[in-house]
């Protein structure tokens, strides 16, 4: 019965969805009978609702086949009003589709955690399985994933971490509105104009906003998908010049080169500067054999489009527009050509020369550092990590051997038993070494009960452990060593990575667009970052934690007094920071201002005087105090 009533109301709603479609064609002007074939011969669009999926290249593919100009300016209000028709669902359903695919994501990277725990391998059918799922949902390609070689450990860790830098994005795109996002994204960057010349540097500098926001501005969801590229650099120059490129304009038009939005190809615009590099590079290639292949993850979140009718110039720059077409007015007939051309070069300089349209993305460009820590690895810096070790094994070996004499002095005097002697032995350790007590029960049950003999076995037996250990480090191939490294430094490196506005201490979230305030545990002086009292050359010793505290205040550019208090009162930065009144002061800050305050001074061209005269208690701080407290 279901299936007769559905057959009885298809042909329905199909001539419902072309009726809109002609409604549509209409009301722009489009001659019907004409444009219903191409649409559908071409683009194979039969409704209204499959106009709202056409791209760009859709676009022009109809305006082949416009009779007069004005049908192509037809066809891109249709363009627009088809997804201007349906705001409300493209607003809410790419934000839900993120959010499916992430939490799909949670839960295959869940069950991958529950297989580990139950001692499964990799090469097991269902983590196979698991691990293609995951792959799928994150729309990762299958040759960017993890080799069959590596640990499933290592693979969930990566992932975990690829995880945990777009969840907090989702949050932030969810609570902006549209006009906010695209103003504050990187700065304002999609506003930014660039100066096209035959230079690279010109395409990289920072302008100032050339356009404003329309008023009717909406983002909608990704045209792409996630990507993951892999691009090889063979001189540190090149790879410079491509990672500042990729900030500035974008991952898919550095890599492509096409500019499609900005009006032009930069492929031509960089010709002129391609040979010259060559000639570097292989003159920096003959010097020093350079090779890094990086992988870059982009995982775009929100789109959008400027339409052509709706783009308007800043504030700033129309003003500049104004102040020259007034100078003109005003020069006599001779001066008026240098005068436009020195106008004009300076506004190219200040908002650049071209602006994009779009389609702008909106999301992250991860860059893999693996390769960057093979490179480090495999040159100088393997020696520097082969010698690393060595003194490390040397500290544990003098850790283990203290623990050993020190253990049984204590252990003679209280007439103490093999096992009361482990436990001082592990006790002694632990501030220096994790050393499971359960490890040692072995000897308990062997019935020794003369510590000097335990003291002089384990004493015995250490050297030569310890050099098996060494020999086996500065055995092990460079590519066992690079994960384990990678993964410090991917959880030293992902985080937040905003600096306070008073003292420039980095904010300590693990997570890079986490909600909430910035914090960090320990402020330093204000010195540190050049900071002065008012109206002076007197460094400002205090914390940040400290000034909140007191009754001082904070003086602007503008003269502006704000009470140190209420620093909030500022707004911007210092809106978004969380700083906790405390009077104290580390000691490594207290020697780190007394040891380098010569060379804070010459940096600063300022002085430790006056209210920012150095305690005399702050100079007596060893660097052994320091290194006892930062233990603790």
């Amino acid at each position: 019965m279901a299936t007769a009533e559905y057959t009885t109301d298809e042909p329905l709603i199909r001539g419902k969805r072309k009726q809109d479609l002609q409604e549509m064609l209409r009301e722009v002007g489009l001659d019907i009978e004409h444009w219903l074939p191409k649409l559908k011969e071409h683009l194979s669009v039969t409704c209204a609702q499959a106009l709202q999926y056409l791209k760009e290249k859709d676009l022009q593919k109809l305006k082949s086949h416009a009779q007069y100009p004005w049908e192509k300016r037809a066809l891109e209000k249709l363009f627009e009003l088809s997804h201007s028709k349906t705001i409300s669902e493209l607003q809410e359903s790419p934000l839900e589709m993120i959010k499916k695919r992430q939490k799909q994501a949670d839960e295959a990277l869940q069950e991958l955690k529950e297989l580990l725990s139950e001692g499964r391998q990799r090469q097991e059918e269902a983590v196979r399985r698991k691990e293609a799922e995951l792959r799928q949902v994150m729309e990762i390609p299958e040759e960017h994933w993890p080799l069959p070689e590596k640990p499933l450990q290592e693979v969930i860790g990566n992932i975990q971490r690829q995880l945990s830098l777009t969840v907090q994005t989702l949050s932030h795109r969810k609570n902006l509105p549209d006009r906010d996002v695209i103003e504050r994204a990187s700065g304002g960057l999609a506003l930014q104009g660039i100066y096209k010349t035959s230079h690279k540097k010109d395409l990289m500098e920072k302008r100032q906003e050339l356009l404003s926001v329309p008023k009717e501005f909406l983002l909608f969801g990704p045209e792409q998908g996630t990507r993951m590229e892999t691009k090889e650099f063979t001189s540190t120059q090149v790879e410079s010049i491509f990672t500042q490129m990729t900030e500035k304009l974008g991952f898919s038009v550095t890599s492509s080169v096409k500019g499609r939005g900005w009006g032009f190809s930069l492929e031509a615009g960089m010709e002129q500067s391609k040979h010259s590099e060559s000639e570097e590079s292989q003159q920096s290639h003959s010097k020093c054999s350079y090779f890094c292949s990086t992988k870059f993850s982009y995982i775009p979140l929100a789109s959008c489009h400027f339409p052509i009718d709706q783009l308007q110039l800043s504030k700033a720059a129309l003003k500049e527009l104004k102040s020259t077409e007034e100078l003109l007015g005003q020069a006599a007939v001779s001066d008026r050509l240098p005068l436009l051309r020195q106008r004009t070069e300076n506004f190219f300089h200040r908002f650049g020369s071209h602006a994009n349209q779009g389609p702008l993305h909106l999301g992250g460009i991860y860059c893999y550092i693996e390769n960057h820590v093979r490179r480090y690895c495999s040159n100088e810096g393997g020696k520097r990590i082969k010698t690393f070790v060595k003194t490390s094994l040397d500290d544990i070996r003098n850790a283990i051997l203290s623990a050993i004499y020190e253990s049984t002095a204590v252990a003679k005097d209280k007439s103490s038993t093999a096992s009361e002697w482990l436990d001082l032995f592990c006790d002694h350790l632990g501030s220096n070494l994790v050393f499971p007590r359960r490890e040692l029960t072995n000897i308990e049950h062997q019935e020794i009960n003369y510590v000097e003999f335990l003291k002089e076995a384990m004493s015995a037996a250490l050297d030569p452990a310890m050099k098996k250990v060494e020999e086996n480090c500065s055995s092990m191939p460079t590519d066992e060593m690079i994960p384990e490294i990678e993964k410090i430094l991917s959880e030293h490196l992902c985080g937040c990575w905003k600096q306070c506005p008073l003292c420039k201490a980095i904010c300590t979230n693990t997570i890079p667009t986490h909600e909430g305030d910035h914090s960090v545990p320990f402020h330093r002086p204000q010195a540190v970052n050049g900071s002065i009292w008012y109206k002076t050359d007197h460094f400002v010793i205090d914390c940040c934690c400290t000034s909140v505290a007191s009754d001082d205040y904070f003086v602007f550019s503008d003269n502006k007094q704000i009470p140190c208090k209420k620093y909030r009162q500022a707004g911007g930065d210092y809106a978004t920071w969380r700083i906790t009144p405390d009077s104290s002061t580390q000691p490594y800050w207290k020697w780190f201002v007394s040891h380098f305050r010569a060379k804070l001074e010459e940096n600063y061209q300022k002085k430790f005087t006056g209210k920012g005269e150095i305690p005399i208690s702050w100079t007596q701080i060893t660097k052994q105090d320091v290194l006892d407290d930062l233990k603790k």
